[in-house]
């Protein structure tokens, strides 16, 4: 991949790309669009750019979770199948706010891998829990999680060497 015309990055994120995962797709939307509607949130300005921001900031997440999975695969020769605790257990932990699993997940989440700056805290100022304009913002920070993931990517790239083979 790394001789290739294309950008690696490119090339890892895209090579998992399944079309059985457009099923999964359509129901998010289906349920996203679902939930807008019948939510009863008193729709603002603000809250509209608080769920444009949530939807960026998740991919910007995850998109950040598989790169460092990609880049961890060049320090080690197994396959790193704890990675799925935080791509595939990150959907079974959003079915809950983030707060009833204690406060040292809260912080893991906030600070750590920053599910709860594009989930939990945006959330709350969706329904009308919180009235700070700014918690519909913190998606943004969540931008942050991917200079760490890309670093640790272009390192991984900067010292590989091929076995040959």
């Amino acid at each position: 991949m790394l001789v290739r015309p294309r950008s690696a990055v490119l090339q890892i994120l895209g090579s998992r790309a399944d079309l059985t995962r457009l099923g999964r797709l359509a129901v998010a939307l289906l349920l996203f669009g679902y939930g807008l509607l019948r939510g009863g949130v008193h729709w603002t300005p603000g809250r509209v750019v608080a769920v444009g921001l949530m939807l960026s900031g998740g991919t910007a997440v995850f998109f950040g979770l598989f790169l460092l999975h990609a880049a961890l695969c060049f320090y080690t020769m197994d396959g790193l199948e704890f990675m799925n605790i935080f791509t595939d257990g990150a959907r079974e932990y959003g079915m809950y706010p983030v707060d009833i699993y204690g406060a040292r997940m809260m912080r893991f989440c906030t600070y750590v891998i920053p599910y709860a700056l594009v989930q939990y805290y945006p959330l709350t100022y969706l329904i009308g829990r919180s009235d700070s304009f700014l918690r519909g913002l913190l998606p943004m920070c969540a931008l942050l999680f991917l200079l760490p993931c890309y670093a640790l990517w272009r390192l991984g790239v900067r010292h590989y060497t091929s076995s040959g083979s």
